[in-house]
């Protein structure tokens, strides 16, 4: 499998996932680690009604989906991982799947934690995650689309 973009997106599927990143990246799969929507047939239902037919989609939990991550074989097809959080994130890695850069998109933890960018908000926690990745050499960097300017995070 290629993955292309690792993702925390708390919207996962939408408007900027379909018409930014995947004709971005070529992307034929989008893989998505969230417990919530894998255990919701509504929430999997609509994602799999919002993403073209010639994309391929997989929908499971994230600790299922960090110790399948190496054995799963998607015909090699450039794919996009997309997380529901940074704390979803930091258990993928440390579940035995690392990547080397995190693309931080839409992530409102909190109202009044650190503004990374207008539609990234984080909170203790969460900067926290970052820290942790960071260590471990992880690139983690903020960008809304391809087209906005790349910021990368240092501590």
């Amino acid at each position: 499998m290629n993955v292309v973009l690792v993702r925390v997106d708390d919207r996962l599927i939408h408007g900027q996932i379909l018409e930014s990143w995947v004709p971005f990246y070529g992307a034929k799969m989008l893989i998505v680690a969230s417990d919530g929507a894998a255990g919701n047939f509504i929430q999997r239902a609509a994602m799999r009604l919002a993403v073209p037919e010639s994309i391929g989609l997989l929908v499971d939990g994230v600790n299922q989906l960090a110790h399948e991550m190496k054995r799963l074989q998607i015909r090699g097809d450039r794919t996009i991982l997309l997380l529901e959080s940074v704390h979803d994130a930091l258990r993928m890695y440390r579940g035995g799947w690392s990547f080397s850069r995190l693309n931080l998109g839409n992530q409102r933890s909190c109202e009044d934690g650190v503004r990374m960018s207008d539609s990234v908000v984080l909170d203790s926690r969460a900067m926290e995650g970052l820290e942790k990745l960071s260590e471990w050499g992880v690139e983690i960097t903020v960008q809304s689309v391809p087209t906005d300017p790349l910021k990368i995070w240092t501590r």
